[in-house]
């Protein structure tokens, strides 16, 4: 059976899927777009290096081989229990919300959003929290249930919706960009720059707007847009589109711009969605490349054109809320649109699911070769004859599931869901970074510019995993009785730094106590084993033989 069937396309909209989310994040998005560049290209070369699935839990094998596997345990441990689980709980209900206000919800208006914050922000006891939680549970049930059954299948869905999420997230960008005359906030950041004070028409921006569709596909937009924004001096639309959103005029704070970037990297996160299963892919090295960098292209400018359409429609109020999407629709073309609007963000946060679902996974099923957790490992690391981990999907569910009910204390879940998984996935994002300097090191391999990638990318990731705990502004804002309820990031924190815990007693009880006569475990993932003593190497698992020294197809 060849399990080798994935092509360029399925990977950028497997990336795409699980990129773009409910949302594009509001703020510092240019931070965002370099990191998530930068993270790519380190998987990138980490996925060359070794073309196998598993993803963070093999880099960090082979980053520190004489750990006994501590690091790559631990990863495991905190994505399969943690990080994952709240991502696909805080898709799950980023879904359930849209899904509810396009079909169900009589409050759809900007007038209405005290109304519709009581259906969305709530807990147990409310009868609200458990329609919009069946809601979450059947869709997490619904793309598990499609992974099980085909693969082929659940890649025609992925793509299908990929390209309903790209042109979900363009109409937005369009319709915004219609609307900027008629706003004054960009009154004076789209002066014309030939120094005449006559009026932009939107035929002026008939060709800016075709160049820039054209662009996406050749990927320099970004370059385009970047050098467009500095032509903006003098205006007052960055001080305004700056200004704290919960209307008060306390200046923005260092815990205040992390806030911001933890939420920008949850939006860019997922550039690394195909080191989880490369093995399911022809020719693993040179699609590697071009699905990253493209998947992160293509986001980037999806977000910088959201970000304008947002800020030209949407009041300052409205903004800080996870159905902004509703808010900007009804200040385009009304309810009715609003409801179409967030249908079609709804369908974006299911193909969003359905790409975490799939990724998560195939770490479970290499978490389950590895023997890493007694009992069960047999079990979760199996696969069908068609290659595809059915046990870890369940499981995944369940443990999913698990999550979304207890989760629901908080009013606002989603966030917590989301916060709790960035913490985690930062921190060992940095640990990659310094491993793959040290793979490097060690493989004496040079090239200045991977330095400063990696150099960036590792300065990102500590800067996010130390400065989240230096506090932010959790409370509430008595002037407007509508808020959205806030968040202690010492709470979120705490929960994932509680997670690492548990999974360093696990890793001393269950895998390093038992295997304390033994040498770490060689591979037995889903890809080939590496046997020091023999040549050619023997393959266990999905795909065939790849060495690392396969030359690499460069763009």
């Amino acid at each position: 059976m060849d399990h080798h069937r994935l092509k360029l396309f399925s990977g950028i909209c497997w990336n795409v899927n699980n990129m773009i989310g409910s949302g594009a994040a509001l703020l510092v998005w240019i931070g965002g777009g370099i990191i998530a560049m930068c993270g790519s290209l380190c998987f990138v070369d980490l996925g060359v290096k070794f073309p196998r699935n598993g993803g963070e839990a093999e880099y960090l094998r082979e980053a520190f081989p004489r750990s006994r596997n501590f690091a790559s345990y631990l990863f495991s441990f905190t994505l399969i229990f943690s990080a994952r689980a709240g991502t696909i709980g805080a898709l799950s209900q980023a879904f359930a919300q849209y899904f509810w206000i396009a079909t169900f919800s009589p409050f759809v208006t900007i007038e209405d959003r005290c109304d519709l914050n009581r259906e969305l922000y709530n807990t147990w006891k409310d009868l609200a929290f458990w329609r919009l939680t069946l809601i979450a549970l059947i869709a997490l049930l619904t793309t598990t249930m499609i992974n099980v059954y085909s693969s082929r299948i659940a890649d025609c869905i992925n793509q299908s919706l990929a390209i309903i999420k790209i042109l979900t997230v363009l109409t937005i960008a369009i319709i915004g960009f219609t609307k900027i005359k008629n706003s004054n906030i960009w009154s004076d950041a789209f002066k014309r720059t030939d120094g005449t004070d006559r009026s932009i028409k939107i035929s002026d921006f008939t060709t800016a707007l075709v160049a820039s569709l054209a662009i996406i596909k050749i990927l320099t937009v970004l370059t385009i847009a970047i050098i467009g924004f500095t032509k903006i001096k003098n205006s007052n639309i960055w001080s305004d589109a700056f200004k704290r959103t919960d209307g008060t005029d306390r200046s923005i704070k260092i815990s205040d711009f992390t806030t911001a970037l933890v939420a920008v990297s949850f939006s860019y996160n997922g550039y690394n969605n195909l080191n989880y299963s490369l093995n399911e892919f022809d020719d693993p090295n040179r699609n590697l490349i071009y699905n990253n960098t493209i998947s992160v292209g293509i986001v980037g400018v999806l977000y910088v054109l959201a970000n304008v359409a947002f800020i030209s429609v949407v009041d300052y109020n409205s903004t800080n809320n996870s159905v902004i999407v509703l808010y900007f629709a009804n200040g385009i073309l009304g309810s009715v649109f609003g409801k179409i609007l967030s249908l079609f963000v709804a369908l974006s946060a299911f193909g969003t699911l359905g790409s975490l679902i799939w990724s998560g996974s195939r770490v479970i099923a290499t978490a389950g070769y590895r023997r890493y957790f007694p009992v069960f490992s047999d079990r979760l690391g199996e696969t069908s004859q068609h290659g595809i981990p059915i046990n870890a999907l369940l499981f995944q569910c369940v443990l999913s599931a698990i999550v979304i009910v207890l989760v629901g204390a908080h009013p606002n879940s989603f966030q917590v869901l989301y916060s709790m998984a960035q913490y985690t996935s930062w921190l060992f994002y940095g640990i990659i970074g310094i491993g793959l300097i040290l793979i490097r090191r060690r493989n004496n391999e040079s090239g200045f510019q991977w330095w400063t990638v990696i150099s960036i990318f590792i300065a990102c990731s500590l800067y996010i995993t130390v400065v989240s705990f230096v506090g932010t502004n959790d409370s509430e804002d008595p002037s407007d009785s509508c808020s959205v309820p806030k968040v202690s990031y010492y709470l979120t924190n705490g929960i994932s730094l509680g997670f690492l815990v548990i999974g360093f007693i696990s890793w001393i009880t269950l895998y390093y106590w038992r295997n304390d006569n033994s040498n770490p475990k060689e591979t037995i993932g889903l890809g080939p084993i590496r046997n020091d003593n023999s040549n050619p190497r023997e393959t266990i698992g999905l795909g065939p033989i790849r060495a690392q020294n396969e030359d690499l197809i460069m763009i």
